[in-house]
């Protein structure tokens, strides 16, 4: 009877360190630290304006991909764009983008902190258009209808 207290005392303890361990990973934003490159996506034909897409990975890098996808939307419809990470020199100059969207995933029901903070401080001129996207789960027979 000792053995199973101490079998299912140690898995409750390993359950609860895990748990703590992924709530500091995904709520302390650490992943956004990785976020610091930068890439110029360019459109071949007329341009219709320039756009800055910027994301935080989030910890299963999909809100990455679902970032680099909205960037290459905007490519197809003729804008050159900078996609870049929200801890990258590139996204702190705001100044030349007629569209800025800004994309990270959603802990806890809240966009992470490295988000929000870009958002609060994101200071776009009157004519740029601002959009932003949140990165949730999405069941895999639905990611088809996607983008």
């Amino acid at each position: 009877m000792k053995k199973i207290f101490k079998i299912i005392l140690i898995s409750i303890v390993i359950f609860v360190i895990a748990a703590v361990v992924f709530a500091l990973i995904a709520f302390g934003d650490f992943v956004s630290y990785s976020a610091t490159g930068t890439e110029l996506r360019e459109h071949t034909g007329p341009l219709k304006g320039e756009a800055l897409v910027v994301y935080n990975p989030g910890l299963s890098g999909g809100a990455k991909e679902a970032a680099s996808k909205i960037a290459d939307l905007l490519v197809s419809k003729g804008f050159q764009v900078r996609f870049a990470g929200v801890r990258s020199e590139a996204a702190t100059n705001t100044s030349s983008y007629d569209v800025i969207v800004v994309g990270g995933p959603v802990y806890g029901g809240k966009p992470v902190q490295s988000v929000q903070s870009y958002l609060n401080n994101l200071d776009p001129s009157s004519e740029t258009l601002v959009g932003v996207s949140a990165w949730v789960w999405v069941p895999k027979r639905l990611q088809t209808c996607m983008l």
